[in-house]
């Protein structure tokens, strides 16, 4: 088993392309398991990340911070000897998974290995102009007061701590 197989732990390999597809926020592997079906009659293997706090890592403590996420994936690239990064191979970012998948790509130009051939990002603005706005960062109860003044959220749902 190598390092990658917990980042990775669905991965099968392929002599062909294979993608390395990051979900958004608060989704596991199954979300891309349409365009896996999909993709494997092209000759495109995809294996999707499974991160701290989701399936099978659902007792792992969800990281924090894009930093925390990258070192934990150079940690396991670099234990691996960037093994799954030898052969042909794109990366697929879905929303908040495409700014991981961007990072990812910058940091795996960079590293000694093959580049990816291909970064798809998909439903996310570009990285500079993704904002931070600071409201991930607020107390909860301001949270749920500024999502209640933007309107459409049910009352009960804001009144659920849960």
């Amino acid at each position: 088993m190598s390092a990658m197989d917990k980042l990775f732990p669905y991965r099968k390999g392929t002599d062909g392309l294979e993608l390395f597809a990051f979900p958004h926020v608060g989704a596991g592997s199954a979300s891309f398991n349409p365009l896996r079906a999909a993709l494997r009659h092209q000759g495109v293997a995809l294996c999707a990340a499974v991160f701290p706090g989701r399936e099978r890592r659902l007792r792992e403590e969800p990281h924090r911070s894009m930093d925390s996420l990258l070192a934990e994936f150079a940690d396991v690239a670099e234990r691996d000897a960037y093994s799954a990064f030898r052969g042909e191979y794109a990366l697929l970012g879905h929303s908040a998974g495409a700014l991981v998948a961007d990072q990812i790509a910058r940091f795996l130009v960079g590293a000694p290995c093959r580049s990816p051939r291909l970064l798809v990002v998909c439903s996310c603005s570009p990285p500079p102009r993704c904002l931070d706005t600071g409201i991930s960062r607020l107390p909860t109860d301001e949270l749920i007061a500024r999502t209640a003044a933007m309107g459409g959220t049910p009352r009960a749902l804001l009144a659920d701590d849960d």
